[in-house]
């Protein structure tokens, strides 16, 4: 482990703030960051699993029927849940993974596939496809058409 800090850039109304970073992998957490870390972790499971409640709550299930289902599909999601890479603010990032999105949807569809039922498969290929040279080419090819366009018009574009 390296001892020279970390640091973020966090842009807050358009000003540009270094932070320190200082947790890193093999950190030992105190007591209060431990507590800080399951209570975003909570609020993530509710806040992802809200939707899932209310599709089975919608009174096509009884509600004994409900709550047994939802407790064995939170138990999954609850031990195969992990934190999230921060969300993606590169423009050929977003755009591979939109193109990458629309490419798996299409394939999980022509096998039959439901992608909400499938979620972590699903999430995995568009990871993987988000990372294909060809998708990578295609998402830079659309981002410098859009700047071109955004040029032409007069428009501007951060960080262009």
């Amino acid at each position: 482990m390296s001892n020279s800090p970390t640091t973020l850039t966090l842009t807050i109304q358009g000003i540009q703030f270094t932070a320190r970073a200082p947790y890193s992998t093999g950190h030992v957490c105190t007591q209060i960051e431990a507590a800080v870390l399951n209570q975003c972790r909570g609020d993530n499971l509710r806040n992802n699993f809200a939707k899932t409640v209310k599709q089975y709550m919608d009174g096509n299930h009884t509600e004994g029927e409900a709550l047994r289902i939802l407790t064995e599909k939170f138990a999954e999601y609850d031990t195969g849940y992990s934190f999230a890479a921060p969300p993606v603010t590169d423009p050929v990032e977003t755009e591979a993974r939109r193109i990458a999105t629309a490419l798996v949807r299409e394939e999980f569809n022509k096998r039959g596939m439901d992608a909400k039922e499938l979620h972590d498969k699903f999430t995995a290929s568009v990871g993987r496809a988000s990372a294909l040279p060809a998708v990578i080419a295609e998402a830079q090819r659309r981002v410098a058409a859009k700047r071109e366009a955004a040029a032409a018009t007069g428009l501007i574009i951060d960080g262009a």
